[in-house]
């Protein structure tokens, strides 16, 4: 069995004012370079992460944008559009899968999820195979990333409807790694949100 993840990066981030894709912490790499990294280092074969069409990216951004996808390049990550940009997270999924119908589980994650880290994969990964999604589990909240075995694919990749990937998986059998960081059920949205992240996140480039 191979093990897979997507970090959806595809967001139009209009409330941050610049693409997710460049956050980073102060004089350290893009969190999606370190997220990719953490995936592989975690025992991860494939990772891949989704971009937002040309025409959604912000001018200012673009030769950043280039250098961040030249990083991810070097480290072995496969980059893509989001096809279906409109139905935002699972059009991310979708777009993923209808390239690679092969995959067996897949982690998700968005990109501004700053507390994935490699022990965090590596315990989620412990599961895989037995047919059940898996999470981080902090005071009761699940977060990122999600990992989704195969069995759930074709139903997340079938769903149009409301709530996108959470909606097929909340009636499904799941198991939880308990974790204490609330990093990994906080999502970055604004500028105000990545001053206070821990480490404080800037943008990149």
């Amino acid at each position: 069995m191979s093990l897979a993840a997507l970090v959806a990066a595809a967001g139009a981030s209009a409330r941050m004012g610049f693409s997710k894709l460049l956050l980073a912490p102060k004089g350290g790499l893009p969190l999606v370079v370190t997220t990719c990294r953490a995936f592989r280092d975690g025992g991860v074969d494939r990772v891949f992460v989704t971009l937002p069409p040309l025409d959604q990216r912000n001018p200012a951004d673009v030769d950043a944008l280039l250098q961040v996808e030249a990083l991810l390049r070097a480290d072995g990550v496969s980059t893509a559009e989001n096809r279906f940009w409109e139905h935002g997270l699972i059009g991310s999924v979708w777009s993923v899968l209808d390239e690679n119908p092969d995959l067996d589980e897949l982690f998700l994650t968005p990109v501004d999820v700053p507390g994935i880290d490699a022990a965090l994969v590596r315990a989620l990964a412990t599961h895989a195979g037995g047919g059940a999604w898996a999470a981080p589990l902090v005071q009761d909240t699940h977060g990122h990333p999600v990992m989704i075995p195969r069995a759930l694919l074709p139903a997340v990749r079938a769903y149009a409807g409301a709530g996108g990937v959470q909606a097929v998986l909340q009636h499904q059998p799941s198991v939880t790694v308990h974790q204490r960081s609330l990093s990994v059920v906080t999502s970055v949205d604004t500028p105000e949100q990545a001053a206070r992240a821990h480490p404080p996140l800037v943008r990149w480039g």
